[in-house]
């Protein structure tokens, strides 16, 4: 089942019988086959000492049809350290009996020195090269058991050390190390001064009754010599030296294969490798229509929201998802899908900056932490909000209070006119008395018990208005029902709650009680001081001959005195309804001001500090562009003449909408007819803030960039979106971005993605399939006149790696031509991309 370049065990250093110093039983090709099969070697290199021994090498193959063994020859070399040796590796397919006689005749018999002695004999570096690369060889470079042989070649500063360092350097495809710990002097001493080489682990076994291996060597490839050169190409990413199979994946977040059947009943099947599958074909072939199916099958629901107004597709018969668990599509699983222009289509939204902004919060809001302090900042928002509307409530309370106060004020009239009739009237009041003859003493009396009288009346009034007001406190029930209601959902703490509510009401009842009581023996002292005061004074009374005068003056009189009373509690009324209001304004622009202290107390913290790769989101408080408009759109335009801070188009700082809150107030900038003042200010008084994300990469904000750059930015945040593993369906991303994105930025991204998740990518692209060295490459086809499939096959695809090199010159138009061929005949720039992919690390 062809998958592409996957990972597999090699062991690239393996001496046979036909080695001077190896085992020699006769059981020797036996134990090797056994030992590469319980290790699950799949690819080997026979590297005898000075010899290709043909026979060897062809009952070694016969022993393990299963198993890729290559011919190769380990040499002595004139070059460097003693320990020093090269091994050359040749492709499974050539000719062994011509590569072994040339090796005999050539290089055995012609260029051998000290050849008489197998521990001394030796080759010159160039004799070595010059038959290694006319016969497309690959030269390893081998330092034995000990590191210092390369090292010293390659540190030491002597000219003449320089000069074989770069020679070496330049010549060499592949460098063996003898140990792990191997791996860190080589990329610390040597890299540094030639530039980066695959680094090989092998067995160097000499004996197959004891096949020891250091630590597996892993290449992702084909087993196959067009594999191993891929080593060459990407020495980083197609090789790995370590006991388990490297970039390890779920499989059940891994699509193994699709099959589906095509019009005339032949089923067709599509491989796929864990990490990077892109799909490639001329237009109409079918490699859009392939991705849609797959989602179609794993999740509708989200190929219908994202394909929007491009819903109709053919949808492919019996089509099923085959998951590496075994399980099929059936069972919903997660994938991310990005389809054709996707991209585009979010940067054309009516405003880019929120989906910018909402895809930025996503990213963020998978850290749990984060997500939690959101919520704690929206409740205390939230709160601070239910706060603020209540005293613009209690504002405009109050204001009405004062109207209120002001009107009674204007009802009773002026004081200064009551006092004059006031005082008018005590003069009458006086002249009755002097007029009846009665004397000072007698007058100075009757107006002490008077007012004694007008004040036991007033004490009276008070303590029928207090008890009046206690009777009504008792009756209230408000606070247990408050309680109650909100502990309904638990019947426990309800019932214990009404018992401790009835206890407190119980208690709050008898001080009320004891008070009335007491207050009511207040009473009856003041009706009995008032009833003496009236006895004590009717005497008087009877002297003053105008009885009926003398009465309707008093009467007048207190009730002068009354409105005074009342003209003084109106104005200490007024006095406190206005400081009350005025508290409440102050407190109002506060709680505006708190707003953004609430999100800066959050969201300054390091908790908010994200950074994913190059992509820096940063979280801003900004007010609410929306919100702005929408309290803009109600401000009469006249009167913001004069108030040049305020536009449409500038949103105001906290200062400024502080400052407009008291301007409406106090109805300097006047509101649009039918809008309540009060509604407006509430909404003013809301929090109308937002958190804009700020998005960079590097040090380039996101809205700054081209729109090329942009895209792969967003590209990159959707595919952060998620912690998860699953899939990512991409659908041709290049149309969406620049070439200087898709060269610089989508192919470094895929190949740093494609080890975390599964990528299944169709494109048009070479840059994206050969540099991002895909490890399987679907070739689509639609059958036509010119393009023929095999059994006619309206949809039929071929997969493989990039250096499968199977094909039938003679077959239909996926079978006539490699991988390779396939991309550079489909796809512009396919021979650019793989000549910059050889150039890349120096390979001649």
């Amino acid at each position: 089942m062809n998958k592409g370049s996957e990972w597999n065990k090699w062991d690239l250093h393996v001496h046979t019988a036909s080695s001077y110093d190896a085992y020699k039983g006769e059981d020797a090709d036996e134990l090797l086959i056994k030992a590469w099969k319980e290790k699950g070697i799949t690819a080997v290199a026979i590297t005898d000492h000075f010899k290709i021994d043909k026979e060897r090498i062809e009952n070694l193959r016969k022993l393990a049809p299963n198993i890729t063994i290559f011919p190769g020859v380990e040499l002595r070399t004139d070059k460097g350290a003693t320990n020093l040796h090269v091994i050359l590796i040749f492709s499974e397919n050539i000719n062994l009996k011509k590569l072994s006689s040339a090796f005999d005749v050539i290089m055995l018999d012609g260029k051998a020195k000290s050849k008489e002695d197998n521990e001394k004999i030796y080759w010159d570096f160039e004799d070595i090269l010059e038959f290694a690369n006319s016969r497309d060889g690959l030269v390893s470079l081998h330092t034995g058991r000990k590191t210092s042989g390369m090292d010293k070649v390659i540190t030491n500063s002597l000219p003449i050390n320089i000069a074989i360092k770069k020679e070496i350097a330049s010549k060499v495809h592949i460098y063996e190390i003898g140990q792990v710990k191997d791996i860190h002097d080589h990329k610390k001493n040597i890299f540094p001064h030639i530039g980066i080489k695959p680094l090989i682990i092998c067995s160097d076994n000499h004996d197959p009754r004891n096949y020891v291996l250091k630590e597996y060597l892993w290449i992702k490839a084909d087993s196959t010599f067009e594999g191993l050169k891929q080593v060459i190409h990407e020495p980083e990413d197609r090789v790995r030296i370590q006991k388990y199979m490297p970039e390890p994946k779920n499989d059940y977040e891994i699509i193994d294969k699709i099959t589906f059947n095509d019009e005339n009943g032949k089923e067709v099947v599509v491989n796929f490798n864990q990490n990077l599958n892109t799909i490639i074909g001329g237009k109409s072939t079918g490699k859009s229509l392939l991705l849609k199916n797959i989602v179609n099958n794993i999740d509708k629901e989200q190929l219908d929201d994202k394909l929007k107004i491009q819903k109709e597709f053919l949808e492919l018969n019996k089509f099923s998802v085959k998951w590496r668990d075994g399980i099929d599509s059936e069972m919903a699983r997660k994938i991310e899908y990005i389809p054709q222009s996707f991209l585009n289509r979010l940067m054309d939204d009516v405003d880019s900056e929120t989906t910018i902004d909402e895809i930025a919060k996503e990213v963020l809001l998978q850290n749990k932490e984060r997500k939690d302090s959101l919520k704690k900042l929206k409740i205390e928002c939230e709160e601070t909000e239910k706060e603020t509307e209540s005293l613009v409530d209690d504002y405009f309370d109050l204001e009405d209070e004062i109207v209120e106060v002001r009107k009674e004020l204007k009802d009773i009239g002026l004081k200064e006119g009551i006092e004059r009739n006031r005082d008018e009237l005590s003069n009458k009041i006086n002249q009755l008395k002097t007029d009846s003859g009665m004397s000072k003493e007698e007058i100075r009396e009757m107006e002490s018990l008077r007012a004694k009288l007008i004040d036991s009346k007033q004490k009276n009034e008070a303590i029928e208005k207090e008890v009046s007001e206690l009777k009504e406190i008792m009756k209230l029930e408000c606070y247990n029902d408050l309680f109650l209601e909100k502990a309904s959902n638990s019947k426990n703490v309800s019932v214990k709650i009404e018992v401790v509510l009835n206890r407190i009401r119980e208690d709050i009842n008898k001080i009320i009680s004891e008070r009335i009581e007491e207050i009511e023996k207040e009473a009856s002292k003041f009706n009995l001081e008032l009833k003496e005061a009236k006895i004590k004074i009717e005497p008087f009374r009877k002297k003053i001959e105008n009885q009926e005068e003398l009465k309707k003056t008093e009467e007048q009189f207190l009730e002068e005195n009354k409105k005074l009373d009342k003209i003084k509690q109106l104005n200490l009324d007024l006095y406190y309804f206005k400081e009350k209001k005025e508290e409440n304004l102050r407190q109002i622009l506060k709680e505006l001001s708190d707003y953004q202290a609430i999100f800066s107390e959050s969201l300054d913290s390091e908790l908010w500090k994200a950074k994913f790769g190059e992509i820096k989101i940063t979280p801003k408080v900004i007010f609410s562009k929306e919100k702005w408009g929408n309290i803009y759109s109600n401000l009469n335009g006249t009167s913001l003449r004069r108030y040049s801070e305020y536009s449409m188009e500038e949103i105001p700082n906290t200062k400024n909408i502080k400052k407009l809150f008291e301007l409406i107030l106090n109805e300097k900038i006047k509101i649009k007819s039918g809008i309540e003042k009060k509604d407006l200010l509430k909404r003013i008084a809301r929090n109308n803030y937002i958190i804009k994300f700020e998005v960079k990469e590097g040090e380039n904000d996101i809205n700054q960039m081209s729109e090329g750059n942009r895209s792969f930015v967003l590209l990159e945040m959707i595919l952060e979106l998620n912690e998860g593993k699953y899939p990512i369906i991409i659908d041709q991303p290049e149309d969406d971005l620049d070439n200087r994105s898709i060269y610089n930025d989508l192919v470094r991204f895929i190949r740093n993605k494609k080890s975390q998740r599964q990528i299944i990518l169709a494109t048009h692209n070479a840059n994206v399939v050969v540099g991002a060295d895909a490890e399987n490459v679907i070739v689509a086809n639609q059958h036509g006149i010119k393009t023929e499939n095999e059994n006619e096959i309206r949809f039929d695809y071929k997969n493989g790696s990039l250096e499968n090199q199977i094909k039938n010159k003679d077959g239909k138009t996926l079978e006539k031509n490699t991988v390779k061929e396939h991309i550079c005949e489909i796809l512009e720039g396919g021979e650019i991309a793989f000549e910059s992919r050889r150039k890349k690390y120096n390979f001649n």
